[in-house]
């Protein structure tokens, strides 16, 4: 448990900057580069669906945001598991234990 906590903890912090990478006042903020969407997205989206099993994102309204965005597009859907495959994670997301 002590583990878990630490983690998520971690992970909040690593969504902390998310975040405020996301608010940033500037006239392109759908990505987390003014570009447009970049493989900055998909590497960090990537480790977003994973944290996710851990820490739940509502609470961090821009990267919410962002996760639905990147995660609407044709080619996130296309790199999901097929149904029916074994998955890293049996389930959708895991409580800290607080035994």
């Amino acid at each position: 448990p002590v583990v878990m906590k630490l983690e998520a903890a971690r992970i909040g912090k690593c969504l902390d900057a998310i975040e405020a990478r996301l608010s940033t006042p500037v006239e392109n903020r759908d990505h987390l580069l003014t570009s447009g969407f970049t493989a900055a997205d998909i590497a960090v989206g990537q480790a977003v669906y994973m944290a996710r099993h851990f820490v739940r994102i509502e609470p961090w309204a821009e990267v919410s945001s962002w996760y639905d965005r990147i995660t609407a597009r044709p080619a996130f859907e296309a790199a999901l598991p097929p149904e029916g495959a074994e998955l890293l994670y049996e389930r959708e997301f895991y409580e800290v234990w607080n035994g």
